[in-house]
């Protein structure tokens, strides 16, 4: 596979992240972990494929360990998606999620990582 050339079809900044990550492989890494896992993922995610993450998560991951959940809806960031979606969020992105607070999350997400976290910490 080979980047395209034409930098004009992503902003500098991701364009620049793409060309020093696009062929990174974190198998191996990811094997040695050896701790419970919550992978949240974001059914508009504008910056990775989701599907394909989920299938090496699960692949790499002992799956006792792995708690995986798709979000509809939500961004990246897991954002609500139909307010805030960029794949680069600048000065105006931030403040709106400041003024939203946790509306700003996708509906049941931060209670969702709270309940993992206590289940967890038992």
């Amino acid at each position: 596979e080979k980047l395209p050339e034409d930098e004009s079809l992503l902003d500098k900044d991701r364009y620049t992240f793409v060309t020093k990550n696009w062929q990174s492989d974190a198998t191996a890494d990811l094997q040695k972990i050896d701790v419970p896992v919550l992978a949240l993922f974001g059914e508009d995610d504008l910056n990775v494929d989701i599907v394909d993450s989920i299938k090496h998560l699960q692949k790499a991951l002992n799956r006792d360990l792995l708690t995986l959940k798709v979000y509809p809806q939500a961004t990246h960031g897991l954002l609500d998606s139909r307010l805030l979606n960029t794949q680069s969020p600048g000065v105006i992105h931030v403040l709106m999620i400041d003024i939203l607070g946790e509306d700003a999350f996708v509906n049941d997400v931060l209670s969702d990582i709270s309940t993992w976290i206590k289940n967890k910490a038992h």
